[in-house]
């Protein structure tokens, strides 16, 4: 069984098929649980630029912009 929630489109991804909540939504969700150094462990993860020939990708997770977009469209949670 999973669990229901009210999330925008922007904040789902899918792998093979199955909808999971993005890494940005994943990361705001962990502001409730974490403690601050390790929210800004995570967000350093997101926002880093990968080395494409370990990584096979070329780009951050996540920009700066959009950390502090998501933020801003929780009001209340924290992290704000």
């Amino acid at each position: 069984m999973g669990h229901r929630a009210n999330l925008a489109p922007d904040e789902i991804d899918e792998l093979d098929g199955v909808a999971l909540t993005s890494r940005l939504k994943t990361w705001l969700d962990l502001a409730y649980l974490l403690p601050v150094i390790d929210l800004v462990v995570i967000g350093d993860h997101l926002v880093r630029f990968p080395r494409a020939v370990f990584e096979g990708r070329d780009g951050p997770f996540a920009t700066t912009a959009e950390l502090t977009e998501i933020i801003k469209s929780h009001r209340g949670k924290r992290g704000e």
